[in-house]
């Protein structure tokens, strides 16, 4: 059997194919090359010993002025409690990043708080004035992998209302930490933790200690 000859291009459309074919290969090596410089650029911008990546913030004012009168069954007693005061609180909280963002971030956020209340009871009135602050702290580490943790510490002043003309400041901590094992790692979620609260609190008649 006689072999069918191969069918040969012709001169000038062998040297463009050679031409475009080669030109593709070295385009697409240097899309390639640029790909991997860009990327690597990208990380290199993202790598600094410590940088601070935002701030937010709040500022809130509140005042109260609530009163409660006590009748007697016979109706004819009378007592008047009430309470008078103005809160004002301010938080600044910077977000940051050592290293790299997926190594170590932190959130850290403060500010100060004013307030004064006046208390009565019939013909008694008792005033104070006080200056608080809130506090509040994390860092997380390795926060997308598959292993992870996290630290926390927190201070703050709620105001807690317990009754008509009758409300509370509460000094709070709040601090503990927080280990994950994830997949691929582990076939099961598996995370740890420990918390631990303690709150103070004083009133017009009322201490809270726990």
């Amino acid at each position: 059997m006689q072999s069918r000859p191969r069918r040969q291009r012709p001169e000038g459309v062998r040297e463009v194919w050679r031409y475009h074919h080669g030109h593709s290969r070295h385009y697409t090596q240097m899309f390639a090359l640029c790909l991997s410089l860009a990327t690597v650029d990208a990380f290199a911008e993202e790598i600094a010993p410590f940088r601070i990546t935002g701030y937010d913030g709040f500022t809130a004012m509140r005042y109260v002025n609530e009163s409660v009168v006590n009748v007697s069954g016979a109706g004819t007693a009378r007592s008047r409690q009430g309470q008078t005061g103005w809160r004002s609180e301010s938080m600044v909280t910077a977000h940051a990043y050592v290293y790299h963002p997926n190594f170590m971030t932190l959130d850290v956020g403060a500010g100060p708080i004013l307030q004064s209340d006046a208390i009565t009871l019939d013909n008694t009135s008792v005033t104070g004035r006080s200056a608080l602050y809130n506090l509040s702290a994390r860092a997380s580490v390795l926060r997308d992998k598959p292993y992870r943790g996290s630290a926390f510490f927190e201070h703050l002043n709620p105001t807690v209302s317990l009754a008509p003309g009758q409300t509370m400041t509460q000094e709070t901590q709040r601090y503990g930490f927080e280990v994950a094992l994830l997949a691929p790692l582990s076939p099961l979620p598996l995370r740890a933790s420990y918390v631990r609260n303690e709150a103070r609190g004083r009133g017009s008649d009322r201490r809270v200690d726990d």
